[in-house]
């Protein structure tokens, strides 16, 4: 009887493991945004008042980065009206955190949403960065950048707010930089 417990007592981890390895879905993550493979982008532009800029200015801070154009459509006013929200949900680190505005087409900041866009950067683009175009129109995304420049997550157009903010507030808090 001692032998059949000792055998059991032995074989119990591989046999846990197993099962665990067979029944268990690994795939499954905790974030809500659609990771992205880390590149290192860069996007130059001008800011509203003429003047060179580029996304690299912003360095040192987790940036939520859109596209869209400057009349902003209900689509874009609701990607402005979330980031902002989500920025000021993370309380005292959203220090941390830059929402930055890529006008894509000829078109100045409609007047009549500067209040969604107030404490945006708001950069005017010759052309969209390919970088952006690979995976789809990148008005369809937020697209969030590390403090290193790297692109890394994005978020549908109309995301759930809720999960964005859990998603920022676990990056903020296991990562020192920004």
């Amino acid at each position: 009887m001692q032998a059949l417990l000792i055998l059991l007592v032995c074989a119990a981890p591989i046999v846990g493991g197993t099962f665990a390895y067979m029944v268990w879905d690994a795939g499954r993550t905790t974030n809500y945004g659609e990771l992205i493979a880390p590149r290192k982008v860069e996007i130059v532009g001008e800011s509203i008042d003429g003047q060179p800029t580029a996304l690299s200015k912003h360095a040192g801070k987790w940036r939520f980065v859109i596209f869209d154009g400057g009349q902003c459509d209900e689509q874009c006013q609701r990607k402005l009206l979330y980031t902002r929200q989500i920025r000021l949900a993370q309380g005292r680190e959203q220090t941390r955190i830059e929402r930055i505005w890529f006008i894509d087409d000829a078109s100045m900041p409609n007047q009549a949403h500067a209040g969604l866009h107030a404490e945006a950067h708001v950069i005017k683009l010759p052309s969209v960065p390919t970088d952006f175009e690979k995976q789809g129109s990148p008005r369809q995304y937020i697209y969030l950048v590390d403090p290193h420049g790297h692109l890394m997550m994005r978020y549908s157009a109309d995301p759930d707010p809720a999960k964005m903010i859990k998603d920022l507030q676990r990056l903020l808090k296991y990562s020192r930089i920004g």
